[in-house]
């Protein structure tokens, strides 16, 4: 696949690795480049389709976005959240109460159902209890995840901001030869990959891969996620344009 972008920028609100968009101001004639278009599940419960660091220039450039999330998170998303989580405690609000409907039947002929908002009234006290928990326990996740992102944020900027951007690796040179112990790899798609690094190469019996490499012994790359475990994955279905460099 033809490489499209040459380098790579931290996104300032998810902190993800993601592709540079360059453009040159017509009027100063100087190269500007900002953070692609990309989205990711809503981890936290408060972020949802495209991320609001797309299209802004990388944390390695630039911190105001990155600053002014960090006081969002730890001032606002925060703070509501834990009073959501003692207001539901007290009873002075309530979930949105929900029971189960039937909604046709599965391809096996047995029922389906979905859930629908409902009075209290119709629910069990089982169910009430149930669903408070719940609902308490997502209130208290959101406030604890968004403090979270928050830190790590801050620990991004000391980390990233005042860096030069990421190259993309030489798309001349062979992958085999552009993956060895330490080079950075950004898995699973430049929208939302996941940066991993590579601790070994080795050569192992494929599987799980198509019935033209399942069962030879080809060079496989170990790589180490950022939670710390490691995978193996053929080389030689590893993406040039997924190779990065100084990560």
């Amino acid at each position: 696949m033809r490489v499209t972008h040459t380098h790579r920028g931290t996104c300032q609100a998810c902190g993800r690795v993601q592709a540079i968009t360059e453009w040159t101001n017509k009027h100063s004639g100087k190269t500007f480049g900002n953070i692609a278009k990309h989205g990711y599940t809503v981890n936290w419960g408060f972020f949802n389709g495209v991320c609001m660091g797309a299209d802004s220039l990388p944390l390695e450039l630039s911190k105001d976005t990155t600053e002014r999330l960090i006081k969002e998170l730890r001032e606002i998303t925060a703070p509501q959240a834990d009073k959501l989580a003692v207001d539901l405690a007290d009873e002075v609000v309530e979930p949105d109460w929900q029971k189960p409907v039937e909604d046709g039947v599965t391809r096996w002929g047995s029922k389906k159902y979905k859930q629908v908002s409902c009075p209290k009234s119709d629910l069990t006290p089982y169910e009430i209890s149930r669903q408070l928990e719940i609902a308490i326990h997502q209130a208290e996740n959101k406030a604890r995840m968004a403090r979270s992102h928050a830190d790590f944020l801050a620990h991004l900027i000391t980390k990233r901001h005042g860096q030069p951007l990421i190259p993309v690796g030489d798309s001349n040179t062979p992958v085999a030869q552009l993956l060895k112990a330490g080079t950075k790899v950004q898995m699973w798609g430049k929208k939302d990959g996941v940066l991993c690094e590579v601790v070994e190469i080795k050569t192992l019996r494929a599987s799980g891969v198509g019935p033209f490499l399942n069962g030879h012994y080809i060079p496989h790359a170990i790589l180490k996620r950022p939670t710390g475990t490691t995978f193996a994955y053929p080389v030689r279905l590893i993406r040039k344009a997924s190779i990065v460099k100084d990560a």
